[in-house]
């Protein structure tokens, strides 16, 4: 039963990620074959015929020279397509492997890119087709002109896929895609975050209900579970994993009062609303993009890659998601008290902890630049954000500290950590600026001496 739960869910998904819009351009050429075929075949004796067609009909209507065609033409695309298409999967995949996997999953779910896939697979089929059904007593003058036509923009098509794909695979063109989807996602998170309760730190005397299969959780039905407690007024409802932690086989997946006779029809209905699946997903999991610009940022920055650029672009798109959410209090939403469903948002942990986790990678590749990067995206967001991600973003002022005497006390360092002790002055946060000042001052007396990165103390 779990098996065939799997195989539905990858064909589901599969149809929903990529397969849906190919196939539905495939099927259009199929049966714009079979009507340009129609049409030919209702043309009628040839002195009936009108201008236009007599003069198709000059080019394209000789039967052997059709099939010729055809053939050349079937075997271009085919041929064409097939290189084509792997050299820049190669390429995405290249771009994939240096940054995220992300990078090929936006790749195959970008609808133009959808659209091509079907577009050069249907030009095709539409050509094979024709050719197939041309005989010694069809004229393909209508279907035969088509041919030439789509040929002619497949190749002018191909040009643009190749400029379209080096493009999407470029680090600033990916990591902004990243961004837009997660700031998307998290303005629809907002509308049924405001039916929840932020979950409790001691749930008390609760039952669990267990999962039946392992993965992540991707999606939440909260108005299936909201109807749950409106027709039970004693049932209240403890979900345990945010969107896209694991879940493993038989693990926790909600909490219910312990003492409620639940019914296995409510047990199902639980498991149905917290979707569990093999893969995350961006559109409905903002931490997942989140996730995504860390792993960029944090590969980035480390001695495996060492891309400043990359990691720039990845602190500035967390600043990005930082600045916008503190503005429009996506940061710490409105919950509903009187909600009998609790869910544990921790998309702004997420945030800081990606911030966390570049600031770490910065300090063992002695990327200053990066450092300050992130000095500086907290510092501009610092004086629109509540107070509990204050003392989070003082946190991460004072632990750069700790990492500091991996660099050197450069200008470009001077000035951000001048500014994080002003921002921590103007906030009342008297005792952490004067650590970071102290810090800072001890730090810049190592200038002009010789020091190893283990002697900086």
């Amino acid at each position: 039963m779990q098996k065939t739960g799997r195989i539905l869910e990858r064909l589901r998904r599969s149809f929903s990620d990529f397969l849906t819009v190919p196939l539905l351009v495939v099927i259009g050429f199929l049966a714009l074959a079979f009507a340009a075929h129609a049409i030919d075949e209702s043309a009628g004796p040839r002195d009936d015929w009108g201008p236009i067609w007599s003069l198709l009909d000059r080019y394209v209507g000789n039967v052997d020279s059709a099939t010729d065609l055809l053939e050349t033409l079937a075997g271009s695309l085919i041929t064409v397509t097939s290189i084509t298409f792997s050299i820049l999967l190669l390429a995405v995949q290249q771009g994939a492997s240096s940054l995220t996997s992300q990078v090929f999953d936006q790749y195959l779910q970008r609808r133009s890119n959808q659209a091509y896939f079907g577009f050069f697979v249907g030009a095709s089929l539409y050509t094979v087709l024709i050719l197939v059904l041309t005989t010694s007593e069809h004229r393909p003058v209508i279907s035969g002109t088509i041919a030439i036509i789509i040929v002619a923009v497949a190749l002018c098509a191909l040009v643009t896929l190749i400029y379209t794909t080096v493009d999407q695979t470029r680090a600033s063109s990916i990591i902004q895609s990243i961004a837009v989807a997660a700031l998307g996602t998290r303005r629809r998170q907002i509308d049924w975050l405001a039916k929840t309760q932020q979950s409790r730190s001691r749930p008390g005397n609760t039952t669990p209900i267990l999962s039946h299969v392992n993965g992540y959780l991707r999606r939440v039905d909260i108005d299936a579970l909201l109807r749950l407690t409106t027709k039970d007024p004693s049932l209240s409802i403890e979900i345990r994993p945010s969107l896209g932690d694991y879940v493993p086989l038989h693990g926790v997946l909600a909490l219910v009062p312990t003492g409620l006779a639940l019914t296995p029809e409510t047990k199902t209905c639980i498991r149905r609303a917290l979707v569990v699946e093999e893969q995350r997903d961006l559109a409905q999991d903002a931490a997942y993009g989140v996730s995504q610009l860390t792993i960029i940022g944090w590969t980035s920055t480390s001695t495996a890659k060492s891309n400043p650029s990359a990691a720039k672009a990845s602190c500035q798109a967390l600043f990005e998601l930082l600045w916008q959410w503190s503005n429009s209090e996506q940061l710490l939403p409105q919950r509903s008290y009187e909600s009998r469903v609790f869910y544990p948002d921790n998309v702004a942990d997420q945030v800081f902890d990606g911030f966390e986790s570049i600031l770490i990678a910065a300090s063992e590749s002695m990327q200053h630049q990066t450092l300050g990067e992130v000095l500086h995206a907290l510092t501009e967001g610092f004086p629109r954000l509540p107070l509990t991600w204050r003392d989070r973003a003082e946190d991460i002022f004072l632990l750069s500290l700790d990492g500091l005497g991996d660099h050197l006390p450069t200008r470009l360092l001077s000035r951000r950590y001048e500014k994080v002790v002003a921002v921590l002055n103007d906030d009342g946060r008297s005792d952490g600026a004067a650590l970071v000042a102290n810090g800072w001052e001890k730090f810049a007396q190592t200038k002009g001496k010789l020091h190893s990165r283990g002697s900086r103390d």
